[in-house]
């Protein structure tokens, strides 16, 4: 799926990195028999069938494991409840399902036909990213066959977001998927929905310590870890300015409050130091006004690192014919793919570090939810693998014949991906 090479510079520290990553799937393997049950049925009494890996030839798996994470994984290396997401959306929907999905992005609420179980997403931001995610959500929904009903709600500020959640916990729905970004302020919401007997799950943002004990399961990346080989990768360059700009989408929110302190603390201890940091709002006007700011600060740092697809901060340096920063972000767009090669085609030997963008993880949330429902184990805290790799490693992604926008990588066909944007 990916070539394995590397420049010499780049692979400065892959060893350690690669034992890290082995000691965190170790980890993970030892918590998944500390997992959390439930009856297996739905909210009504209703049986629910468990879920097995068993649903596509281990091929069709490995491959899918491979393509989420950017790099191959060993498939029995994994958690098992990411095992079984991924053979899953290893099952092509059928022409059938694939109606049931286009119909999905139009609606509120819609009906697969089968199944007993409904899956409600409550969304608390807009973005292509966001459309993505629920586009995955909503095809793993699909695809498995005790998913009955899904529901939506989407508001983008915290009262919002706590009444349609409050709202999809009066219908009794079986299992929410959750990405909040507003961490602590979820928590009373959190506890009323376990009260009621509602699974559920967290995945891609991290709760807070205090508020994580509320939900049923939290699948996300070790955002800590990542942002800490991101920082050795950055200083392996032997960029002659060492500083770095900084950037995330809203100011507190829990996923840069996980990642700044790694990051920040694996670049102190190389030398190197903030020249700036600011706020994007995660939309390309909030990253086109950080990158403006960034031009009228008169700074030119070594490494701007960011939590969403770059383009918009690096262009500018790529239309001045000027030799970007190097640049560091866990999420990345196919707009990236495309500036990064034209820097690359006009001789300004750009470097990037990126990862998978996690954005297909809420289909683990909602295999998460099911395996509960079904009396199977599932772990209570579950970490996506999301290695750090050089862009030029990942370029191969790059398909002019899908949007932009699109995360790199997704799960989603080229005909559900336009269907998941157009709804955003």
């Amino acid at each position: 799926m990916r070539s394995s090479a590397t420049l010499p510079l780049q692979r400065k520290g892959a060893g350690s990195r690669r034992a890290r990553y082995a000691a965190a799937l170790a980890a993970m393997a030892l918590v998944a028999g500390c997992s959390s049950t439930t009856a297996g049925s739905n909210g009504n009494g209703d049986s629910v069938d468990p879920v097995s890996s068993d649903i596509a030839t281990p091929e069709a798996t490995q491959a899918t494991i491979d393509k989420a994470f950017l790099q191959p994984v060993p498939a029995d290396s994994l958690d098992p409840t990411i095992l079984n997401t991924m053979a899953v959306a290893s099952v092509p929907l059928t022409s059938e399902q694939d109606a049931t999905f286009a119909q999905c992005m139009q609606s509120n609420v819609c009906e697969t036909g089968r199944g007993s179980l409904t899956v409600a997403f409550a969304n608390d931001n807009v973005n292509p990213w966001r459309s993505i995610f629920r586009g995955e959500v909503t095809a793993q929904a699909i695809a498995s066959p005790q998913v009955a009903k899904i529901v939506y709600n989407s508001s983008t500020d915290v009262a919002g977001f706590l009444a349609n959640f409050q709202s999809l916990v009066a219908q009794r729905v079986d299992i929410i998927v959750l990405n909040s970004i507003y961490g602590g302020a979820v928590g009373p919401v959190l506890q009323q929905a376990k009260d009621a007997g509602i699974l559920v799950v967290e995945a891609h943002t991290p709760l807070p310590d205090d508020v994580v004990g509320s939900v049923a399961a939290q699948v996300v990346p070790d955002l800590c870890q990542t942002y800490t080989e991101a920082g050795e990768a950055i200083a392996a360059t032997n960029a002659p300015n060492k500083s770095y700009a900084m950037y995330t989408g809203v100011p507190g929110n829990s996923n840069a409050a996980t990642w700044q302190p790694c990051f920040e603390r694996s670049m102190q201890a190389a030398g190197w130091t903030r020249a700036l940091e600011g706020f994007t709002q995660w939309t390309p006007q909030g990253t086109a006004q950080a990158a403006n700011a960034l031009l009228s600060s008169g700074t030119t740092p070594g490494a701007i690192v960011y939590d969403y697809t770059p383009e918009d901060l690096v262009r500018p340096f790529v239309d001045r014919g000027q030799t970007p920063p190097v640049v560091m972000s866990d999420v990345v767009n196919q707009s990236w793919l495309t500036a990064f090669t034209e820097a690359r085609d006009a001789n300004l030997n750009p470097t990037s570090f990126v990862t998978n963008s996690q954005v297909w993880i809420g289909r683990i949330a909602v295999t998460a939810g099911i395996m509960l429902r079904a009396g199977q184990e599932v772990s209570p805290q579950m970490t996506s693998p999301n290695p750090v790799v050089p862009l030029d490693d990942v370029l191969q992604n790059a398909d002019p014949s899908i949007p932009a926008s699109t995360p790199v990588p997704t799960l989603l066909t080229p005909a559900q991906i336009a269907l998941a944007l157009s709804a955003s």
